[in-house]
């Protein structure tokens, strides 16, 4: 059963086909992973995937964690993910985790 601390998505990594100023890369979380990504190639979900279509970068998506608890304070703020990760990377080496975090 899945806590009301957690929620239960996908996270996923998307990599630009050339940086944009900072970013290479966009990190996010959904729970239907196809219509976000459908939004994401509209322009629509984010800030940074809206600058990037309006400026004709390509992306692609490079990994996924699919089907994960994700703790959903990491949800709801934009950075909380990427900083939930490595306690997620931790408790996985600690053997609380799913063995398919390894390559994050």
């Amino acid at each position: 059963m899945m806590s009301r601390r957690n929620v239960q998505g996908t996270i996923y990594l998307i990599h630009f086909s050339t940086p944009y100023k900072h970013a290479a890369h966009y990190m996010g979380w959904a729970e239907d992973l196809e219509s976000r990504l459908a939004g994401h190639q509209a322009g629509r979900g984010s800030r940074l995937m809206a600058v990037i279509k309006a400026a004709g970068i390509d992306w692609k998506l490079t990994r996924t964690l699919d089907r994960r608890p994700v703790p959903r304070k990491a949800t709801e703020k934009p950075g909380q993910l990427k900083t939930a990760l490595p306690r997620m990377r931790r408790a996985r080496q600690k053997g609380q985790g799913h063995a398919d975090h390894a390559h994050w």
